[in-house]
């Protein structure tokens, strides 16, 4: 199993610390909503669609069965060049295990496709996506 790296994921849009899950939602493709501890609240939109598809593949788990991700998420931040972040919330992996069981799935993968794993990590939640598409970020309030 190759060891999963990841690297924080700084949107365009300015977003402060950890984010909490508001709503999740897939229809005409996936709106994730998320609050900060300041009650900004934001929409991650996966809703542009690439070959017939707003997404490859999503999973969700309880943030502790994903411990694992702790260590990763650490090294990320104190890897970003602006700041360490005490608390963030959104990463890209690198050397995904999830890239590799969608490629074992039938069809066209990564070897055809390049496919982002998006990582969105709340107090609660972690949410994996399988995107060739970057969402949108937009600010609700």
């Amino acid at each position: 199993m190759k060891k999963l790296n990841l690297k924080v994921w700084i949107p365009s849009i300015a977003i402060e610390g950890a984010l909490e899950l508001v709503e999740f939602k897939y229809s005409k493709g996936l709106q994730i909503t998320l609050e900060d501890i300041q009650n900004n609240t934001y929409q991650i939109q996966f809703n542009k669609e690439k070959n017939g598809n707003y997404i490859l593949a999503c999973r969700f788990a309880d943030e502790m069965k994903r411990s694992d991700l702790a260590e990763p998420a650490f090294q990320a931040r104190k890897n970003e060049v602006d700041t360490v972040r005490k608390s963030w919330s959104l990463y890209k992996a690198i050397n995904s295990d999830f890239v590799d069981w969608y490629d074992q799935l039938p069809g066209p993968g990564s070897e055809h496709y390049h496919i982002d794993h998006y990582i969105i990590v709340t107090s609660d939640e972690t949410f994996e996506i399988l995107s060739e598409v970057e969402p949108t970020i937009i600010k609700l309030a």
